[in-house]
């Protein structure tokens, strides 16, 4: 799950800048499509609190307390963040905002004291994310760390936001006549090797 959930973050990232091109015609064509945004994102925020109000009946919760944080709710919000900053601003600006919330998600994890806890300890019990988002969630939620929290959505965005600056690439690998397959060709070779990277030093660790 912690490469699957980013490559559909990354993904849906790709598929921003070729979905919603920015030549609108005019300032009523931007309003339309930023509508279109909005209702793409509530309906993933709501079929994710559906399903798991639904799931309340098969499981051992309070049937007033759906999980409000969650796999779609996460999707809903980072396309919509990603998506509104890609129509209305430029590549500096992606740039800056996804900066600014992976950074506010540090200071978050950083700077918040928990009660009864280190400053900035990352133990599940301990860390800031879940403190925070149980004031914001209350009871319905993972305890004591959501996965899919507020806190840690902010750095989600930033997965997004990478996976549209891989869309804006194709966009141009296209219009130099290359091929798209060759295109993400390179693109996975660069990830398998991240990749494998990664595991090996992890193996090595363990």
């Amino acid at each position: 799950a912690d490469c699957i959930f980013p490559a559909f973050l990354f993904i849906m990232g790709v598929a921003i800048p070729i979905s919603l091109p920015q030549n609108y015609r005019n300032r009523d064509d931007f309003w339309s499509r930023i509508r279109r945004v909005l209702r793409r994102s509530a309906t993933l925020i709501f079929l994710g609190i559906l399903f798991d109000f639904i799931a309340l009946f098969h499981a051992d919760f309070h049937w007033k307390c759906p999980r409000l944080p969650g796999v779609l709710q996460r999707l809903g919000f980072t396309y919509l963040v990603v998506s509104v900053i890609h129509l209305a601003g430029t590549t500096l600006l992606m740039v800056v905002l996804t900066l600014s919330f992976v950074s506010l998600n540090q200071v978050l994890m950083y700077a918040v004291k928990v009660p009864g806890c280190d400053n900035g300890s990352l133990t599940a019990a301990c860390n800031a994310a879940g403190f925070i988002d149980s004031k914001l969630f209350h009871k319905c939620m993972i305890h004591p760390t959501d996965p899919e929290g507020f806190v840690s959505s902010l750095n989600a965005v930033g997965t997004v936001a990478i996976g549209w600056s891989a869309g804006l690439a194709a966009k141009e690998y296209i219009k130099d006549g290359k091929s798209i397959k060759m295109f993400f060709c390179q693109v996975w070779r660069i990830f398998g090797c991240l990749f494998c990277s990664w595991c090996y030093s992890h193996m090595g660790a363990s």
